[in-house]
């Protein structure tokens, strides 16, 4: 079971992804903000994958995506946004972002993309 780090300040997006986590058999930890992520991905050290949104007030996902490379550098991130512009897409790839997946999402390309950063992904030293 991994522990994942779910990032989104639409509270039903939340709500879909942490869902979605527990349902592939995994444990999701959530907030609303990217304050918060920061926050967590500095003091939880067994987080084994983070999705966040890129766009989000105070702290954005980019902000989050910089602060789990510098803290976590084998954690894999994945970013879901509705603003992934050819730009920001190729802004984001050089940040060392493991995937990206344009809302509104299909259920099946978050549940790949977890699956694939779990198996690309060594495991988390928390345990």
């Amino acid at each position: 079971m991994a522990r994942i780090l779910v990032v989104d300040d639409e509270t039903a997006i939340l709500t879909v992804l942490s869902v979605l986590v527990k349902s592939l058999g995994h444990e999701p930890v959530t907030c609303s903000d990217g304050k918060q992520a920061l926050e967590i991905i500095r003091s939880d050290q067994s987080l084994d994958i983070v999705i966040t949104d890129l766009r989000m007030q105070e702290v954005n996902g980019m902000d989050v995506v910089a602060s789990v490379k510098k803290q976590r550098p084998q954690t894999p991130v994945i970013v879901i946004s509705a603003y992934l512009t050819d730009e920001r897409t190729e802004a984001i790839k050089s940040s060392g972002v493991f995937g990206q997946i344009v809302k509104p999402f299909r259920m099946e390309a978050v549940r790949e993309s977890i699956n694939a950063a779990l198996s690309a992904a060594p495991p988390s030293s928390g345990d």
